[in-house]
This record gives structure tokens, C-alpha cells and sequence, in this order.
């Protein structure tokens, strides 16, 4: 899918490609691709869209949950901020270990080094 919006104020264009993956009772859908927005004072913003976790798609409640990251990169004056979604982890068959929260939302906004401040490569799976 390839979009372009313009207005007065901005212009956001991007590409996705929307992925899926299936297991016993969840599916986890997202796009995968940059989003790009160029505002009128000339800054560019570019960042990816997170994951989602649909949950109780066989049995139990239906569920939606925002997983992995967002990132978005300011490549001009230097700036990343990343928002990272759901630390929830269940793992164990007899025993389960339960750590992390479903509705934990973490970020962190830094200036990136000149060496580093490369546009991410949105779209790896």
C-alpha cells in the first residue's frame, strides 16, 4: 500500500506491507514500511507502525494489544524517540513465569550521535 496526504501544514507519504502471523490462539498483524513526514518548515519526521497482538481469536476473550516498538527519527536535527509496547512475557507449559505488563508503555527521547543518525530500515520482519 503507498499513500501520499498533503495540506497547508504537511506532506506524509509511505509505504507498507501488511504482514501476519498465526499460532494456537493469537495473531499478531502489522505493516511493515516508513512513514515519512515532511512538515512546512522543511523537518522531516520518519517512523514505523507497531505491531498487534489479536488475542482469544480460538477460544478465551478477544484481545488487542499494541506489541514491539515505534520509532520515530528525526535525521536533521539528530533526534530519536522510541516507544516500546507491552513487556507482557508468559512462557512455561506446567509452571508459568508471568513478567512484564500489558498496558506498560515505555519511551525514551535521545540525541543521536552523528555517526549513527542513519533513517532505520523499516520493513525487516
Amino acid at each position: 500500500m503507498n499513500f501520499l496526504v498533503e495540506n497547508d501544514y504537511y506532506t506524509m507519504s509511505g509505504y507498507y506491507e501488511f504482514i501476519g502471523k498465526m499460532s494456537s490462539n493469537t495473531m499478531i498483524t502489522g505493516f511493515r514500511g516508513p512513514t515519512k513526514i515532511k512538515f512546512k518548515d522543511g523537518t522531516t519526521v520518519v517512523f514505523n507502525a507497531p505491531d498487534c497482538k489479536l488475542g482469544g481469536m480460538v477460544v478465551g476473550a478477544r484481545t488487542i494489544e499494541c506489541v514491539g516498538s515505534l520509532v520515530f527519527h528525526d535525521v536533521a536535527h539528530r533526534l530519536k524517540a522510541v516507544v516500546i509496547f507491552g513487556t507482557y512475557k508468559e512462557s512455561g507449559f506446567w509452571d508459568k513465569t508471568v513478567t512484564g505488563s500489558k498496558s506498560n508503555i515505555t519511551g525514551l527521547i535521545y540525541n543521536v550521535v552523528a555517526k549513527n543518525n542513519i533513517v532505520p530500515a523499516f520493513g525487516k520482519s
